[in-house]
């Protein structure tokens, strides 16, 4: 719902219609992730196994990709800073770089954009996006929904909303062959997000949600990680001005 603002100037009143009136002093930034493992093997929510460690580090990136969608952006993303962090998010968390000529283990692919995505605290659901593709998928189920733990309902609701994300997303380097098709095997995916796209900037917030995420890359998450920064500052969007004029009263 859009707000307004009046201000008397003159001999009327200016109308400022407000898209977003801010109401938050923090920034929410969800995580979810998943390693793609046997369920006997996956380790526990948070940490990374063992065995895999060291293994799976030498990376390679793939161009990024927007996610398709109904809506717009708010504005078209610059996806130059948008690699160069996720390069040095990945380095700082213990990924390596492959050098030329060196055959690295797996190819980081980056979606980015404004989406659906599956509600994590229902079993099942009506409607959702799948995280890989963005394809709309659409199973007649009756959700089964955990809502006894404190703030439960609320976590659900929220999860419900169009989200502003980053899908991060390692897939098994497979050395091409001639004449052979190679099936891509995803070994885990990070998704970063926040809400109300309408009236977010991918452009400013990218950064700081690579930063709040990558500690999750190639980790298990239950459900979802929840992580508050404070806003840096806050904004009012207005529309046009529109004066209003005065009506005087006809009887004196």
């Amino acid at each position: 719902m859009k707000k307004s603002l009046f201000w008397r100037l003159g001999g009327g009143l200016l109308l400022l219609s407000a898209g977003w009136l801010p109401a938050q002093d923090t920034l929410d930034i969800g995580v979810r992730s998943s390693i793609e493992l046997p369920t006997w093997k996956r380790p526990k929510p948070g940490t990374m196994p063992a065995a895999d460690a060291q293994e799976g580090r030498l990376f390679i990136l793939a161009p990024p990709e927007r996610i398709h969608s109904l809506e717009k952006l708010v504005r078209p993303v610059n996806t130059e800073p948008l690699v160069e962090e996720l390069w040095r998010q990945l380095v700082a968390h213990g990924f390596q770089p492959a050098a030329p000529g060196q055959t690295p283990d797996i190819v980081v692919t980056l979606h980015y954009g404004r989406g659906y995505l599956r509600n994590p605290y229902i079993d099942s659901y009506a409607s959702a996006v799948d995280e890989s593709t963005s394809t709309p998928t659409v199973m007649i189920t009756v959700p089964t929904i955990d809502v006894k733990k404190i703030g439960m309902e609320e976590k659900i609701q929220r999860a419900q909303y169009e989200k502003l994300l980053l899908a991060v997303t390692a897939w098994k380097y497979v050395k091409p062959e001639a004449g052979r098709k190679q099936k891509p095997v995803r070994l885990w995916r990070t998704t970063i997000l926040v809400d109300d796209p309408d009236h977010r900037d991918l452009n400013e917030l990218a950064a700081r949600m690579l930063n709040a995420g990558a500690g999750y890359f190639n980790s298990d998450v239950d459900k979802e990680a929840e992580i508050h920064e404070p806003m840096r500052e806050g904004r009012v969007e207005m529309g046009e001005p529109v004066e209003v004029k005065r009506h005087e009263n006809s009887t004196k």
